[in-house]
């Protein structure tokens, strides 16, 4: 669980979290009928740009939020509990949060979402 947070996080309340704190808007590319892709994934695209700013998806019952990051906070945040390099995406620049089970603090997952925001604004 994030510290600081009283409860755990559903995709959904993530969803509103991520559309509360960023001009993103939700879409489902790789979930197509005819996709072979088990996993939901939830894509938040940047309003202004239509780049990814946010993924999340579930993996054997884990929540997951994938942010963009400048390399160096990606190393520096990777030294946190339930924050690894990015699954599926460039791993220098794009970090994955298990939700409800990270050391990072609420504040310091929106500062994330923030710099994620502004990283793919344009």
């Amino acid at each position: 669980m994030i510290k600081g947070a009283t409860e755990m996080y559903t995709r959904e309340q993530l969803i509103a979290l991520v559309q509360d704190h960023a001009a993103t808007h939700e879409t489902y590319p790789f979930n197509k009928i005819n996709s072979h892709e088990t996993i939901i994934w939830t894509v938040m695209k940047h309003n202004a740009s239509n780049k990814i700013t946010a993924m999340i998806f579930e993996r054997e019952a884990v929540l997951y939020l994938t942010l963009k990051l400048t390399p160096d906070h990606v190393d520096e945040m990777i030294k946190t509990r339930g924050i690894t390099r990015a699954y599926h995406m460039n791993k220098r620049h794009w970090i994955t949060i298990a939700v409800n089970d990270t050391e990072a603090t609420k504040q310091e997952m929106l500062g994330m979402l923030a710099e994620s925001e502004r990283l793919t604004k344009q």
